[in-house]
């Protein structure tokens, strides 16, 4: 609870790099953070260059941290996590029966894409 309570934001970084075996192992915590039932909908991005920085920083309402710092890792969202035969691989890879996958894509609770574009999106994000 103390580092929890202790945590901060922070804007100003040090002007040195981040040795690669670092930003690997940020990356690699990253694809292994869980997911509702593992679908893992996202995709990691290491940003290092100079002039994709700056236009992040842009993107990003001007923030000054974004092009100042050594590397950005950009999160992005991928919906496509979400068609049946992406999300039918993962729930065989934990071991699940054709039958049982069947029955989850009935599901609105277990298979968004039943429920629409936005829990889509809303699941993703969570």
């Amino acid at each position: 609870m103390e580092i929890i309570e202790a945590r901060q934001s922070i804007r100003k970084y040090a002007q040195k790099a981040i040795p690669n075996e670092i930003l690997k192992s940020i990356l690699n915590a990253g694809r292994l953070a869980p997911s509702w039932m593992n679908v893992q909908s996202w995709k990691f991005i290491l940003v290092r260059k100079e002039e994709s920085k700056e236009l992040l920083s842009k993107l990003a309402c001007g923030q000054p941290h974004v092009k100042n710092c050594d590397s950005v890792i950009v999160c992005i969202a991928d919906i496509a996590a979400w068609d049946k035969e992406n999300f039918s691989k993962i729930l065989l890879k934990r071991g699940l029966k054709e039958s049982a996958i069947e029955n989850i894509m009935t599901m609105p609770g277990y298979y968004p894409p039943l429920l629409g574009e936005d829990i889509i999106k809303l699941r993703t994000v969570e």
